[in-house]
């Protein structure tokens, strides 16, 4: 290595002509093993690896390491009569001395078993900072420190500071390549990382250079800069272990000793910890989540270490892997700088909207809490792999791909005063759990608004990757192309969870050529659309239906509106499939965005009927109206529309001007709607005052019932606007 070389590496001298095999010759010298039939070898794919050493044909003369030119093509070793044809189950692979770690509690200079090798740290630097801050800056002193760091040969087998293809993290892609991340999830993370990373830094340069007593590392000052930093913490972050694996027995006596503000240092490293702990050699092995491998701590002897064992054979010139537990790909690509293909993941966050809320959520007994800001946010993931079932779990089979406890907190975040006393009062019921069931129950209004909303967030997700940049073009460098197959990865997992999602529901529809829609368990599904809307109005209440289709069609406006020909022959009753003859359709509504209205238009309908003497509603309407009546005099979370309203209005009003007179409003109901909304539209007509407030209700339960907005149809078509409403048909306590 030419001296340029050498200072590129923070002066670490080369002691070998190769630094892995350095490290291993060191390693090995300080109490570290590795298996005989194991070597380290360059893969093309994974860089430096440990792999079983594979058969090798007899009298086949090795290459010398010291011809090796480059430190990534390693020597191969000697042939043998008797190299294995695999590695055994329960084979030790490699192990590391605890004495031979690298970690905050080194700088502490406090314990026999973990010494410093270097100069101390400011006492004020040592009390005020993190672990984790502290044992990146020892780090970086190490690095500085050069061949006369006791971890030199370690440090000098490392990715460089200056070498960002091999730390790989999205922390090192320049601008260009960050654009392909664009609407992922990485962004945000990013500079979420980079914010805390640089906080981190900042702060404890802040302590040294204020810090007297910085004895031996006089020859630093002013060499400890923020790259130094990160690459410190993306080092620990991609290579390092918990320090719950330190056993008692490394620390000592020393464990129970007081320490200032601590019973003793037990108390204060439970407190603190975990934190990162770099292991050399033994942080070679890569990652497979199918990799069957034990973590053995030994704790007793002189030489207490920590062992890679593997749990099943391996064959002659495989890859050892080690098995960092599940991870997503996000996590694996921002915190290792690679990922696996089929195993992406995508983030969802949710905010808490109130303290109540957040009460109820925390004391929900399903045995899972959410990542994220505490009361503020929680995280989930949606996984291109389902995640495992648990004992006993009645989960629909299609949604394991959405994390235990997303559609359990979408169902706090959405639920009304009722829903939420019944959570409150049932801590340990899950509507993920029992969903199949709880969509036709007195919780089904609930679980259909979880769904709506999980389907918006996924869509909403889709749509910012898509529309991020449009301006790609094709991948040009490494991090280019595996930024793209990482948001290909992202956008796969959002449309195969929004297909499972948008199956399922379409199954809850009313099929409309089978439903019957005069019985009095109307509707037998737990959602309804314009149509079947409109066909249970005629069916059950044909003289209402009546005066609103006449309504409906005899306004010149509102014909223009809904493409129906002013020449239109208007008859004294009209059937909702008759529309369709006169140039009118439940598709053109559609189309023309006037789904929205005309399910306030319906929902205005059966309200007024609710509220009529002649209040012969099915069953299920009628709960599912004071349901939403309840939820409306205590919640305004709805905007007006004006626009909806203004259109409804044309209509609303002359069908009040031929109300039929078997449906006349009750006294007593025009008085309860007075008091649950005083004074929101004041009017002298007592009637015309009550239709419209039956208006303005109309509206605002349509707008927070809405179930979908788009439906993309199949093929390459524009999305077509379909709006659902939610009315659960509510099954009796045996589930009939």
């Amino acid at each position: 290595m030419s001296g340029n070389e050498t200072e590129k590496a923070g002066g670490v001298e080369p002691a070998g002509s190769n630094p892995i095999d350095d490290l291993v010759r060191w390693a090995n010298s300080h109490g570290a093993y590795l298996n005989d039939d194991v070597e380290v070898y360059h893969s093309p794919e994974f860089g430096i690896s440990l792999r079983v050493k594979p058969l090798q044909q007899k009298n086949i003369p090795s290459v010398p390491a010291a011809t090796v030119e480059s430190s990534d093509e390693l020597a191969t070793p000697p042939p043998t009569s008797d190299s294995p044809t695999s590695l055994p189950p329960h084979s030790r692979i490699v192990s590391c001395p605890f004495s031979l770690s690298l970690s905050y509690l080194n700088a502490l200079s406090t314990f026999p078993s973990l010494p410093s090798h270097s100069p101390s740290f400011p006492a004020s630097f040592l009390t005020t900072q993190q672990p984790k801050v502290i044992g990146c800056f020892f780090l970086i002193q190490q690095y500085l420190l050069g061949s006369a760091s006791h971890w030199a040969p370690y440090i000098r087998s490392l990715p460089q500071p200056d070498e960002p293809l091999k730390l790989a993290t999205p922390l090192y892609y320049p601008e260009e390549a960050r654009r392909w991340l664009g609407g992922t999830n990485l962004p945000a993370a990013i500079e979420q990382r980079e914010g805390m990373w640089r906080g981190e830094f900042e702060g404890g340069m802040g302590v040294l250079e204020g810090s007297e007593g910085m004895e031996g590392m006089e020859g630093l000052k002013g060499k400890w800069t923020w790259e130094l930093y990160k690459w410190a913490s993306t080092i620990f972050s991609s290579r390092s272990f918990v320090s719950k694996l330190i056993p008692d027995e490394v620390y000592g006596d020393v464990l129970d000793q007081p320490i200032e503000g601590y019973a003793s240092w037990r108390e204060k490293i439970a407190e603190e910890g975990p934190y990162p702990v770099l292991f050399p050699l033994l942080d070679i092995a890569n990652h497979d989540a199918k990799a069957r491998v034990e973590w053995f701590v030994n704790a007793q002897g002189p030489v207490k270490d920590f062992s890679i064992i593997t749990d099943g054979e391996i064959g002659a010139g495989e890859q050892v892997f080690n098995n960092y537990a599940p991870k997503g790909n996000t996590e694996l690509l921002m915190g290792y700088g690679f990922f696996i293909p089929g195993n992406d993941d995508v983030a969802i966050e949710l905010k808490c909207p109130s303290e109540k809320k957040r009460k109820i959520w925390e004391a929900q007994k399903h045995g899972y809490k959410a990542t994220g800001g505490g009361s503020e946010k929680w995280i989930f993931h949606v996984r291109s792999r389902p995640y495992p079932a648990r004992e006993g779990d009645n989960k629909i089979e299609e949604f394991r791909v959405f994390e235990e406890g997303l559609i359990d907190t979408l169902a706090v975040l959405v639920a009304n005063e009722r829903e939420e006393e019944f959570l409150e009062e049932n801590p340990e019921y899950s509507v993920e759990s029992n969903l199949e069931t709880s969509l036709y129950n007195f919780m089904g209004m609930n679980a259909l608004c979880a769904l709506s909303v999980l389907l918006a967030q996924l869509r909403s997700a889709k749509e910012r990757i898509c529309y991020g940049e449009s301006d790609l073009g094709e991948p040009a460098t490494q991090f280019e192309v595996v930024a793209q197959q990482y948001r290909s990865g992202q956008l796969a997992t959002l449309d195969a969870a929004i297909e499972a999602l948008h199956a399922h529901l379409e199954t809850l529809k009313i099929k409309h050529d089978t439903e019957d829609y005069t019985i009095a368990e109307w509707p037998q599904s737990p959602i309804i659309d314009v149509h079947s809307a409109f066909f249970y109005l005629e069916a059950n209440h044909p003289t209402v239906w009546n005066v609103v289709a006449r309504a409906m069609v005899s306004e010149d406006a509102v014909k223009d509106y809904l493409c129906i020909s002013h020449d239109a022959d208007m008859s004294e009753h009209m059937s909702a499939k008759d529309l369709s003859a006169m140039n009118y359709s439940f598709g053109n509504l559609m189309d023309k965005g006037w789904g929205v209205a005309m399910l306030c238009i319906w929902t205005w309908c059966v309200l007024m009927v609710h509220h009529s003497e002649n209040n012969d509603l099915s069953d299920g309407l009628d709960v599912w109206l004071e349901d939403v009546l309840q939820f409306h005099s205590t919640t305004p979370s709805f905007d007006s529309d004006p626009e909806t309203t203004a259109a409804m209005t044309l209509i609303t009003t002359r069908t009040l001007a031929a109300w039929p007179a078997d449906y006349p409003i009750q006294s007593a109901a025009r008085r309860r709607v007075n008091r649950m909304y005083p004074a929101v539209i004041p009017g002298d007509d007592k009637d015309a005052d009550f239709a419209r407030k039956m208006m303005s209700l109309a509206v605002r339960i349509v707008r927070g019932s809405m179930f979908e907005s788009r439906i993309s149809m199949k093929g390459t078509g524009p999305l077509l606007t379909q709006e659902v409403i939610f009315v659960p048909r509510m099954k009796d306590e045996e589930g009939a």
